[in-house]
């Protein structure tokens, strides 16, 4: 039986889905050297069983997706897949969700509870933004991966993924700095869309086909003008930009023909902005006395919201953040 299980926007554990037949994911979709180039790469470290693989990329190109896949390939797929979004739980909640606690540690327990993971025992725990997981959590894991962890012996795979690369730096402690360099090791570079291009026209035509089997439709054209249109632009939110755009264009393309105006993207400027010619409306400008991180945040988050149509749900994945906490960053910046 396949059990998958998944956090959820609250912070709280779901089992998203446990079906004896359910199927496998399809395999990961590309032609682009860089990215079998990646893939070729993870699946060296599947095989030798590493401790830690670390997943690391821009926001929506794929790191879930990417980590769902080589569970499947590993040793146990039908053992539980379990993803954790790190950035949702304050620090020490979330070392008592991975490693559990003893009974009497927390009021509300009278009996011992269960790490994630020891629920998904011989499966799959993939913690994404690895960034966000406090030094203490880095400490453990550090001596788990050497079997002398407190808690016991750590039985399932870990897969993390992050934005950024990981920093060793040389005021960290022995442990964290062996974590740290355990995750650089075990480091896998998944590519952004725009390194990809070979794959764009690939993978929007899956995304077209799966929303036209959804809504039991025949699959809509895609306009040769569409397709130029695509591959010139640069795809600031990779892979979930391209599929929202594709599916917000089945929607409202009439006659079921995609053209270039139903993408609502912009071509890529491939010439340097000259001095003194005007700006792009959408684009973020550092002054010559410089600009705060609030204000850039603040643009960011106005522009990719721009992008959606001001669909929330949309503009939190490209962002890489939740729902919630674009909410907060709206009212913060009075958006």
């Amino acid at each position: 039986m396949t059990a998958v299980w998944e956090r959820d926007e609250a912070g709280g554990v779901q089992l998203a889905s446990m079906d004896p037949a359910m199927p496998i994911p399809g395999e990961l979709l590309g032609e682009s050297q860089i990215f079998l180039d990646a893939l070729a790469s993870a699946r060296k470290l599947v095989r030798r069983r590493a401790p830690f693989v670390l997943l690391q990329g821009e926001s929506g190109t794929g790191r879930t997706l990417f980590a769902r896949s080589l569970h499947y390939e590993g040793p146990a797929p039908q053992a539980p897949f379990i993803a954790v979004q790190c950035s949702s739980l304050p620090p020490s909640l979330l070392e008592t969700e991975l490693f559990g606690a003893p009974a009497g540690v927390l009021r509300s327990d009278t009996a011992r509870k269960a790490g994630i993971f020891e629920l998904a025992g011989e499966g799959t725990v993939f913690l994404d933004e690895v960034q966000e997981l406090p030094d203490s959590v880095r400490r453990r894991l550090a001596n788990a991966f050497k079997g002398v962890d407190e808690a016991g012996e750590i039985s399932c795979w870990i897969l993390g993924a992050s934005r950024t690369k990981p920093e060793i730096g040389p005021e960290d402690d022995r442990l964290v700095r062996e974590f740290q360099e355990t995750l650089y090791k075990n480091m896998v570079e998944v590519p952004p869309l725009r390194s990809r291009e070979r794959d764009v026209e690939l993978l929007a035509r899956h995304f077209l086909r799966g929303w036209a089997i959804d809504h039991g439709v025949a699959m809509p054209v895609l306009e040769s003008r569409a397709v130029e249109a695509m591959y010139a632009y640069p795809w600031p939110g990779n892979i979930r930009e391209l599929k929202y755009a594709l599916e917000r264009a089945a929607a409202l393309a009439p006659g079921r023909r995609i053209g270039p105006e139903h993408l609502r993207i912009k071509s890529r400027q491939n010439t340097p902005l000259r001095q003194g010619s005007p700006p792009s409306r959408d684009m973020i400008l550092i002054p010559p006395e410089g600009k705060s991180l609030a204000d850039i945040e603040a643009e960011a988050v106005r522009a990719t919201l721009k992008l959606t149509g001001g669909n929330r749900s949309a503009a939190a994945r490209i962002l890489g953040i939740s729902r919630p906490t674009l909410g907060r960053k709206i009212k913060k910046y009075d958006l």
